[in-house]
């Protein structure tokens, strides 16, 4: 009896031990804890560690801590180290017993972090160091090597199952990040993040706000900053390989980078990463056990292959922006904007929206580059297994604006930016090159990828003039493609629609035009080091050159081009090389091993056309001599019936036009068939020479050298319509319409390179050694009625520029034309027996061949007496000589 009443008094007592053990764990458990952590805390750490309230209900599974925070050492300036102002954790308590365990929720309230440092320490260094004297830890000491029971007992059955923890839902709130240097205040950085919320039931993360502030030093407050992040996982995948990211949507990233008299963002963040790295690898941690120590009793179990990576099926970027700002000279901030960009792995699609660069601040034009969108289409099955396969790429309206002003231009103003950059980077760079030894850097070889098409729709370049004083508010088109369009495979390209506009002020709309060009490429030469090219065919190309008095359309191009010329550097003259004693030169290279080999050039129906002003020797009608008026002169002069009958415009014509041109530059052959030349305006006959066939054979080797090798020109069956009028011919007439474009070109390059401090190239010299013209006509034209034709001899030259090592293309045509020019004088005074001196002469010319009106000009309008009829000719003609300028 006695036995049974102690065992009773037993369990009595047992049961109301476990009675208060069970009211302490439920009501005092928080609070118990909460006094160790605030007892021990300090002792461990070093400084102060206080939690306002801890609340655990075992039962419900809930623990509920606040004000919760570890301070800083004396020695750091912040108060905290870490904060926290609330922590709420909800746990399915059945679950814990099981192999997955359950958390409901957790949401955590102002988490702020703050890792402190100077030059000598920083607060979590301290914080380690004071933990491993609280425990009597040494990190210094070796390592003792472990028994083979511990080894047993650490080892990891991997039969077992590891445990998974679903986390229903996560929040957190009003995080922030403060990395502060204690000798420099000014390289504090604060990276904060308004909320982050999880949901592994439904596979949802979500960031939002998140931001970095610029150092203190920048007058930008943000370096970053990001509306929200939304990811959408497979909840099947989350505890699988690989992880299916269904979605990623990103809004806002907005970037800013800033250069300061003193400082950029570049430099202030290389120096937070530098002095942040040498804190971190200085803190005391313990070094892991050397491999020789472990004993080698248990086997080490194999090696796991690496996770694959994860799935992801859509990303969706929308409002990037990528600001460069210079706070020194805020006109040379400029900034990228990419409105979207849509990424479908699983379609193989990559679509870019509308992509924006602007312009600095002292330019009207608010963009300096423009695109509509791009769009790729990959290959899905090929985006894990290389190579990676391209199979169209697709690009819409890339415009790029140039604007030009009385203050500055686009290219002078990206100069700035661009020097700008390359001095800040220069800077930031030079303290880690002196401290970091050079090593040599390693060759990666990129991923392979095929790209199998390209096309590239209505390229346009804008200009904005706006030096002139009634110039025009909005860019206008200086330059347009319609379509680039390439195939790899087939190893084609074509260019469609190539149109260059004429300046302000001139007739035609284009300067230039050509319908088609297409290239026909090997194709296994693409990415190799010379891409070989079959043929390249130009299709209808059109030039309209315009002069008026005082300028011309190409004169005025070629200013405006050369305005955007930014000045060259001034640099020291190097020293002279010294010449090798073998007198050995360096030869150029050859056309086989440059990087693009060209078979063969075509160019079909060819058209150059010219407007130009009238010539006053072509047109004038006034008498010589003499007080004859021009409507008596006009009734003997038969060109006035002539000047109506032309069939060009009276101030536009034809100027060159061909057939075909054919230009294999590997064997050095130029050939073209059927090349007309267009007469004057004024002249009678539409074209003043047309040459069935067009051959120049050059040495290949030499066109690439200071001096070309010609080794033959050969022109057969040329036709020729001269015509004369009172005081020039045809061919003068054309002479001069050249020349004056030439002298006017000439003049006004040079104001404008010397403007530009810019210096003209040396030209290249050139030696003919065989010039042959055969098998020509000529018909003459010097009174109402033309002649029959008549043969033109032979015209035969050799070793042109031969015995000067190589004449300019000037001097070389010069000889050329003057043979040419005699060869048909000659002709024409055999046929019409007008003396070939009389025909070159400008104001001795008789009228009898014009309509058998005996005497000359002087006799017919009267004579002024015999000195004055002697001086007379002889100033006009001295007035109007003429010097051949047409290859100046």
């Amino acid at each position: 009896m006695k036995a049974k009443k102690v065992v009773g008094i037993s369990f009595g007592v047992l049961g109301a031990l476990v009675l208060l053990l069970a009211c302490v764990v439920l009501f005092w458990l928080g609070p118990t804890i909460k006094w160790v952590a605030e007892m021990i805390g300090p002792k461990a750490l070093g400084t102060s560690l206080t939690i306002d309230k801890l609340s655990i209900n075992p039962r419900k599974g809930t623990v509920i801590l606040s004000g919760f925070a570890i301070a800083n050492q004396v020695s750091f300036g912040n108060s905290n180290a870490v904060a926290l102002a609330n922590l709420d954790i909800a746990i399915e308590m059945a679950s814990l017993f099981s192999s997955t365990v359950t958390v409901q929720q957790i949401r955590i309230d102002s988490p702020h972090f703050v890792f402190e440092h100077s030059s000598a320490s920083d607060n979590i260094a301290e914080f380690i160091e004071s933990v491993q004297d609280f425990i009597g830890y040494d990190p210094n000491a070796p390592p003792e090597p472990k028994s083979k029971q511990d080894k047993a007992k650490t080892a990891k059955d991997p039969n077992k199952p590891s445990k998974i923890v679903i986390i229903q839902y996560l929040e957190i709130n009003d995080v922030q990040f403060l990395l502060a240097n204690t000798d420099d205040p000014q390289l504090d950085v604060v990276i904060g993040l308004e909320q982050l919320s999880v949901s592994m039931t439904n596979g949802m993360i979500r960031l939002k706000n998140l931001h970095a502030d610029n150092p203190g030093r920048l007058s930008s407050k943000d370096l970053f900053t990001l509306d929200s992040v939304d990811i959408t996982l497979d909840p099947a995948t989350i505890y699988s390989a690989p992880l299916s990211i269904l979605d990623i949507q990103i809004r806002n990233p907005h970037c800013y980078i800033e250069w300061a008299e003193d400082a950029s963002s570049g430099s202030e963040l290389l120096n937070i990463a530098e002095s942040t790295m040498s804190r971190v690898s200085a803190w005391p941690i313990p070094k892991k056990p050397d491999a020789s120590m472990e004993t080698q009793a248990i086997e080490a179990p194999p090696e796991k292959e690496p996770p694959p990576p994860p799935d992801l099926h859509k990303l969706n970027i929308s409002d990037f922006q990528f600001h460069l700002i210079n706070s020194v000279d805020p006109k040379l901030s400029i900034q990228a904007e990419l409105d979207t960009l849509d990424i479908d792995l699983s379609e193989g699609s990559i679509k870019f929206g509308r992509f924006t660069i602007s312009n600095p601040g002292r330019l009207a034009t608010p963009a300096l580059f423009t695109l509509a969108g791009i769009n790729v289409q990959l290959d899905p099955a090929s985006l894990y297994s290389p190579p990676l396969s391209i199979l169209d790429v697709q690009v819409r309206k890339p415009y790029v604006f140039l604007e030009t002003n009385p203050e500055t231009d686009t290219v002078a103003e990206l100069v700035k930016v661009v020097e700008t950059i390359l001095d800040r980077l220069s800077k930031n760079t030079a303290s880690t090159a002196a401290a970091t030894p050079a090593s040599p850097p390693e060759t990666k070889t990129p991923p392979s990828l095929e790209l199998h098409a390209l096309r590239v729709d209505d390229i346009q370049l804008m200009l904005l003039d706006s030096t002139p004083t009634n110039a025009p508010a909005e860019p206008a088109m200086l330059a347009g493609i319609a379509n680039i369009s390439i195939q790899f495979e087939e190893g084609s390209l074509q260019v469609t629609d190539v149109s260059i506009r004429n300046p302000a002020g001139f007739t035609d709309t284009n300067l230039f035009h050509l319908g088609r060009i297409d290239v026909d490429i090997d194709p296994e030469s693409f990415f190799s080091d010379q891409v070989a090219i079959n043929r390249i065919f130009i299709d209808s190309p059109e030039i309209n050159i315009e002069r008026t008095g005082t300028t011309g359309n190409l004169t005025e191009l070629q200013k405006l081009l050369i305005s955007f010329v930014p000045p060259s550097p001034e640099t020291p003259k190097p020293a002279p090389s010294k010449v090798p004693e073998s007198g050995a030169t360096n030869a150029p290279a050859s056309l086989a091993e440059l990087p693009v080999a060209l078979e063969i050039l075509l160019v079909t129906n060819l058209a150059i056309n010219a407007i130009l002003p009238p010539l006053d020797v072509a047109s004038t009608n006034e008498p010589a001599t003499g007080p004859l008026g021009s409507f008596e002169l006009e009734k003997l002069n038969p060109m006035a019936y002539m000047d109506r009958e032309s069939d060009a415009a009276p101030e536009e014509i034809t100027l060159l036009a061909f057939d075909l041109l054919s230009v294999e530059p590997l064997k050095g052959v130029i050939k073209i068939n059927n090349l007309q030349i267009g007469n004057p305006p004024g002249f009678a006959n539409k074209h003043l020479a047309e040459l069935q066939y067009f051959q120049l054979s050059l040495d290949p080797g030499t066109l690439l050298s200071d001096t070309l090798l010609i080794e033959e020109i050969l022109v057969e069956e040329p036709s020729i319509a001269y015509e004369r009028k009172i005081r020039t011919d045809n061919i003068k007439a054309l002479q001069q319409i050249i020349g004056n474009a030439m002298v006017q070109r000439e003049k006004a390059m040079d104001v404008a390179m010397e403007e530009h401090d810019l210096a003209e190239p040396e030209g290249q010299k050139v030696i003919i050694e065989h010039l042959l013209v055969k098998d020509g006509t000529v018909r003459a034209k010097i009174s109402a009625l033309p002649t029959a034709p008549v043969p033109l001899p032979t015209i035969e030259m050799t070793d042109i520029g031969k015995e000067e090592g190589g004449a300019s293309l000037g001097e070389a045509s010069t000889k050329i034309f003057s043979a040419f020019y005699d060869a048909v004088i000659g002709v024409v005074a055999n046929a019409t027996g007008v003396a070939g001196d009389a025909l070159k002469g400008m104001g001795n010319f008789t009228l009898d061949a014009l309509g058998n009106v005996t005497g000359t000009l002087g006799e017919l309008v009267g004579k002024k007496g015999d000195k004055e009829a002697e001086k007379e000719p002889e100033k006009k003609k001295k007035k109007h000589r003429f010097r051949w300028l047409w290859w100046r």
